[in-house]
This record gives structure tokens, C-alpha cells and sequence, in this order.
């Protein structure tokens, strides 16, 4: 199987490095911030979806190619083995996809506890006050503020 993945900053797709963190889970992230934020989807009147791109958006930002081609088979032989290295679900691989597609079709969040894992989030950046008010979010501070208030 190959998968192609917004490339990280830690993975540069020549095979030579590991595709997972030390934990053993796929880590990617992308080398430039905000990226994400910067295409938006909206629904039109019709509830026509589409996908709005910023006028912030250069070409700077899109210089470095963010996909690259992965080759996953050993990743997805240990995703079905139960060795995927993913903490806290606690359910066989079958029972973790009907999870994860309940959630994904009732458009739920996953809760996640606040552990040592939220120092290296993902979802993290560096968004001011002034891009809050234009609807950008950091996702670790969405995170944190609904745990904590």
C-alpha cells in the first residue's frame, strides 16, 4: 500500500528515515504554518460544499512540496496486528474503525485526556488574536481550553 502524506519535517520521503515518532505512531506535520488555515471549507446556500483558499496565501507557502509517496505495508501490517502503537483506545483494529467512523459521520470529536503527549501536538500554531477574530484557531489551545475552561 502507499500512501501519500503531507510531507514532514522529519520525514523526507527518501525511504532513509522513519515514518513514525518513538512512540511508533505516523507523526507528520507540515513545514509551513498555518498552512491548513488557509484553505477553509464553506457551504453555500444550496449546501453545496467547496473549498475557500485565503488571499494571504503565496507562493512562499506552497514552495515546499508538502506530499510524498510512503510505502505503509509494515505500518499496516502492525495497525492489524493491534501494534500500531496507539494509547488509550484500548480496542481491536475493527472496533477502533467503527469508532472512528461513528465519529467521523456524527462530525464528533474525539476526546483526548491532557497528558505529556500535548507538548508535541499537532494541531498547534502559532495564530494571534487577530487571526481568532478571522475564525483561524490554534487547535491546541481550542483543546485545552475545553478541558480545562
Amino acid at each position: 500500500m502507499v500512501v501519500y502524506e503531507v510531507k514532514s519535517k522529519s520525514y523526507d520521503g527518501d525511504g532513509g528515515t522513519s515514518f513514525t515518532n518513538k512512540k511508533g505512531t505516523i507523526s507528520a506535520s507540515c513545514p509551513t504554518d498555518g498552512l491548513n488555515q488557509k484553505f477553509r471549507l464553506v457551504t453555500d446556500g444550496t449546501g453545496r460544499k467547496s473549498v475557500e483558499v485565503s488571499d494571504s496565501l503565496t507562493e512562499e507557502d506552497l514552495s515546499t512540496p508538502i506530499l510524498c509517496s510512503v510505502n505503509v505495508d509494515d505500518l499496516c501490517t502492525k495497525i492489524y496486528e493491534g501494534r500500531d502503537g496507539e494509547q488509550g483506545l484500548g480496542m481491536p483494529f475493527a472496533e477502533k474503525v467503527r469508532f472512528f467512523a461513528e465519529h467521523y459521520a456524527s462530525d464528533t470529536k474525539i476526546v483526548s485526556p491532557i497528558s505529556s503527549a500535548c507538548a508535541t501536538c499537532e494541531f498547534t500554531t502559532t495564530t494571534t488574536d487577530e487571526d481568532e477574530q478571522k475564525g483561524l484557531i490554534s487547535g491546541k489551545k481550542e483543546c485545552w481550553k475545553e478541558r480545562l475552561g
